[in-house]
């Protein structure tokens, strides 16, 4: 997993965290409702661009209806997630929890 595996661990974490524009981390838990795929795999999408790096972003786990983002409104599910919680939460990999 992208954010909190081995897959992401070193330079592709430092990369996200350091010269990224993190806009958003969006986990879902039943990808199967929403594509044509094995029950058992989640998806997150992670939303950045190159850039100078945010202070933070905005992100939500274990959620069910991709739709739900299409609201303009507000997102009381949506917690801010700072750069300087990663670090100190997950100094060596980086790792998002």
């Amino acid at each position: 997993m992208l954010y909190n595996g081995d897959g992401c661990v070193g330079n592709p974490a430092r990369f996200l965290l350091e010269e990224a524009r993190n806009r958003a981390l969006l986990r879902f838990r039943e990808p199967a409702e929403t594509l044509p795929i094995d029950s058992r795999y989640k998806f997150a999408n992670l939303v950045f661009r190159k850039g100078a790096p945010t202070e933070g972003f905005d992100a939500a786990f274990m959620r069910h209806d991709p739709a739900e983002l299409d609201d303009e409104g507000p997102k009381p599910w949506m917690v801010p997630v700072t750069r300087d919680e990663i670090r100190r939460l997950s100094p060596e990999t980086l790792a998002i929890p």
